[in-house]
């Protein structure tokens, strides 16, 4: 997580091998967002915190 860096991507194969459990999840994802980073699931399409969404 120190490594982080605004704009770096985060591409998991799926959530069950960065996180224990869906809090683990957000948890993790959270700390990403604030480093400027984001995260994205190859498995699950919905987790996807690189997205445009506005």
């Amino acid at each position: 997580m120190k490594a982080l860096a605004p704009g770096d991507l985060i591409i998991m194969p799926a959530a069950d091998r960065l996180a224990r459990d869906p809090i683990d999840l957000v948890v993790l994802a959270r700390e990403m967002q604030q480093a400027g980073a984001a995260l994205r699931s190859l498995a699950e399409p919905y987790i996807d915190t690189a997205g445009d969404f506005a």
